[in-house]
């Protein structure tokens, strides 16, 4: 003993301690800026927040279901929901001009909840299980518990969105044994911190996604993995279930199981076994809550517009060439899913600097191909059936868009944001990984770049948040 005691050192984070593990940076990166993102963003300026809300709120209830009053999907909610809803969406949204003013947060701030005054609030998100609105659930019960006024619990609800969905990509950035930047980058463009920092249901969808998809790849490419195990087989199940269970048209993701090398598995039997046990209760939960929301809520569309999806399966079906056209036509609107993938925010009128608009897309695809790890291989046989499954599930997005949210007979399909597309955004990238190219750049040198690059996009994109709405 020395006679005193050796003082702690205070724990200090350096730039280069912070770039060297890709995991670490996004949780960083992530937490900060998705907090920063939830208190810059006004309530219920983020798209379909107030039907995320809703939903949410009966979660809380044990509502499983949504209900049905007048043929209409929604719930019996209490009033002051739907008073708060109208002071912040009735004057903000679709007007980029507009500005937030301090008396809507005086008078939602002081808003008791009351939540035996009633009312029946229809709302499209009806159509949800209760699995993407777990983690908003957590805060929203609290601010219930406390007997908070909406505007509080919602932001407890982001809050504790933020942070479970946050905590699941970090995990899938540090199972997956290769491509670990390319999940950094497409966890931390704007539209997916947005996401995450909002009551959203994809936050969780996205999450869910990118830990499946790590795990499979690891199983497929890290030849540390010598068994695939019982526990593995289940953790896939779940995984997939509750990923079919958050939106339906992403349930082929779990068939990627088939992937992973039969000798893994012992035996071509437990192989198929395996595979069959993923893919089929992955399908079986879809096509349960399927024929639940549609028998007991009714399948949403476009109040707007003149939508039907028998009538449009009909006009498909009397016009079947017609399909051409409107996938020429839908090709023009690239653009705008490019940028509403990388970062349309508010309700889609709250655009980010054209710099990080332009680049974003750049930076990844240059990612993904001078990503090369010895030990991370996807052969040419896998790339192909990872774009199967990236095709027909983009495929299904846009077909889910055209019945459900575009006029009878319409010649395109512009309703598709680029959002939609994240779950499956690690497939499309993959299939620009090689083994061939290479990149003059340290190893070091390059992660600095890449967060650094993030720092920059994310602060960009937070100025564009206050500039807009303040």
């Amino acid at each position: 003993m020395q006679g005193q005691l050796e003082q702690k050192q205070p724990f200090r984070l350096s730039f280069r301690q912070l770039c060297a593990h890709p995991a670490r940076a996004f949780l960083w990166l992530g937490l900060v800026f998705g907090v920063l993102f939830l208190l810059a963003l006004p309530p219920f300026q983020v798209p379909d927040e107030p039907a995320h809300l809703y939903r949410g709120y009966q979660v809380t209830e044990g509502t499983i279901v949504a209900e049905r009053d007048n043929d209409q999907a929604g719930g019996w909610l209490p009033r002051s929901l739907l008073e708060t809803v109208n002071i912040w969406t009735s004057r903000v949204p679709f007007r980029p001009a507009e500005k937030v003013q301090w008396e809507q947060f005086t008078a939602t701030a002081t808003m008791p909840l009351n939540r035996d005054d009633r009312t029946f609030i229809p709302f499209m998100s009806s159509a949800y299980s209760p699995i993407p609105y777990l983690p908003q659930a957590v805060g929203i019960a609290i601010g219930k518990l406390f007997n908070l006024p909406l505007v509080f619990i919602l932001y407890l609800g982001r809050f504790t969105n933020l942070i479970a969905t946050t905590l699941i990509t970090y995990l899938a950035i540090k199972i997956i044994p290769g491509f670990q930047w390319i999940f950094f980058l497409l966890a931390l463009t704007p539209m997916a911190v947005n996401q995450r920092s909002s009551l959203s249901a994809d936050a969780l969808l996205n999450s869910v996604a990118f830990l499946l998809i790590a795990i499979i790849m690891n199983f497929v490419c890290n030849p540390k993995v010598k068994t695939i195990s019982n526990r593995d087989v289940a953790l896939m199940t779940v995984l997939g279930i509750a990923l079919s269970l958050s939106k339906q048209v992403y349930f082929l993701i779990p068939f990627l199981c088939f992937l992973i090398p039969q000798e893994k598995f012992n035996s071509r039997k437990r192989y198929w076994t395996s595979g069959a046990i993923v893919a089929l209760c992955t399908t079986l939960a879809w096509a349960i809550w399927s024929n639940i929301m549609k028998s007991q809520v009714g399948v949403p569309v476009n109040p707007l517009v003149d939508a039907s999806v028998e009538r449009q399966i009909q006009f498909l079906l009397e016009n079947p060439f017609t399909i051409f056209s409107t996938a020429w036509n839908t090709l023009q609107t690239l653009g705008m899913a490019i940028e509403s993938f990388i970062g349309l925010l508010g309700w889609l009128d709250t655009k980010l600097p054209a710099l990080v608009i332009i680049t974003y897309p750049h930076v990844l695809v240059l990612t993904a191909l001078v990503s090369q790890q010895p030990e991370f291989v996807i052969s040419p046989r896998n790339k192909w059936k990872i774009f199967a499954v990236w095709a027909v599930t983009v495929f299904l997005v846009y077909l889910s868009q055209y019945l459900i949210w575009m006029p009878v007979g319409a010649s395109v399909v512009d309703a598709v944001q680029g959002r939609y597309l994240i779950p499956i955004a690690p497939l499309f990238f993959f299939l620009f990984y090689n083994q061939r190219w290479s990149f003059r750049l340290a190893e070091a040198q390059r992660r600095s770049w890449l967060v650094g690059y993030s720092l920059f996009a994310l602060t960009a994109s937070l100025i564009a948040i206050i500039d807009r709405f303040y």
